[in-house]
């Protein structure tokens, strides 16, 4: 499961698992690395500029992915810190990020440890009709422009405790119902689907953005009671909170999604889209040939 846009840190192949098998550790511990004065000013410069060219932008806080492991009962464990949209545009999207990555490399041995790395999620959407919904991303997106997009965004620290931060208030009960959450506010954000017609999300795996240098985003699997036609009709009413993100809605039947790297349409879908496909492969083949 590779691509030249993204390749997957794990999969959990035909076993996807619920909220209650992620188990989170969160620490301090798993912050970015701080860099030396003159790289951190650099950041501060990007963040500057960025923000004279585009008034939206606001440097939110974000759960930042220090790594994936598997525990002795089984359950996943995710090792999370804290980073922030500034950090991110300085670091996985700075001009000097493979020279960030290489100081980290030689200075920690992890090419990751001064990127800031914040938790993506995205999900394959699947209607009660077997088709998957796809965005097309507006041209004023920062990332992947006009591409074809899954729903998906980011968990958000300040959904727990608010603007403040409070620490105390990151239990790993609270940050794991947040990311399973946080898909879901997405497709209503995004999509204008309500709530209580998505399924509880299931998670694919991880995969890593190689355009963002390794931004990692964990992507599930949201099934919606409403068809296709349904979907796209509540879409057309504009009424969703984040519709400026998106143009227009687009609809893939299942075998067309099983098949779409032997397409041309492949190159149209952004790379967050690909890692999650990839990871839905995974798992269609891997339970077909369990069940054989």
């Amino acid at each position: 499961m590779e691509d030249d846009d993204v390749s997957i840190l794990y999969s959990h192949g035909d076993k996807p698992i619920s909220q209650s098998d992620l188990v989170v550790c969160f620490s301090a511990d798993f912050n970015r690395r701080q860099l030396p004065s003159s790289h951190e000013e650099a950041i501060e410069s990007i963040w500057s500029s960025r923000c004279s060219a585009n008034k939206t932008l606001w440097n939110g806080s974000k759960f930042r992915l220090h790594s994936v492991s598997t525990l002795e009962s089984g359950r996943t464990q995710w090792d999370l810190g804290l980073t922030c949209y500034k950090d991110f545009l300085g670091t996985n999207f700075s001009p000097d990020a493979d020279l960030l990555q290489e100081m980290g490399k030689n200075v920690a041995g992890n090419l990751q440890a001064f990127m800031a790395d914040p938790l993506g999620v995205g999900c394959v959407l699947l209607t009660s009709d077997n088709q998957i919904v796809l965005l097309k991303r507006s041209g004023e997106c920062a990332e992947a422009p006009l591409l074809y997009d899954v729903p998906g965004g980011h968990p958000e620290p300040g959904e727990i405790s608010g603007d403040a931060l409070n620490a105390s208030l990151f239990t790993p009960e609270a940050i794991v119902t947040e990311i399973f959450s946080s898909i879901l506010r997405e497709v209503r954000d995004e999509v204008n689907l309500p709530l209580h017609s998505l399924s509880a999300p299931l998670l694919l795996g991880v995969a890593l953005n190689k355009h963002s240098h390794n931004r990692p985003s964990s992507e599930y699997l949201v099934r919606t009671e409403l068809s296709g036609s349904e979907v796209t009709t509540l879409y057309n009413t504009g009424s969703q909170s984040e519709a400026s993100e998106s143009t227009q809605v687009h609809l893939v039947s299942h075998d067309q999604l099983m098949n779409m790297q032997q397409t041309n349409f492949w190159q149209d879908l952004a790379p967050s889209a690909k890692g999650c496909f990839l990871l839905y492969q995974d798992f269609v083949k891997r339970s077909c040939c369990t069940q054989r």
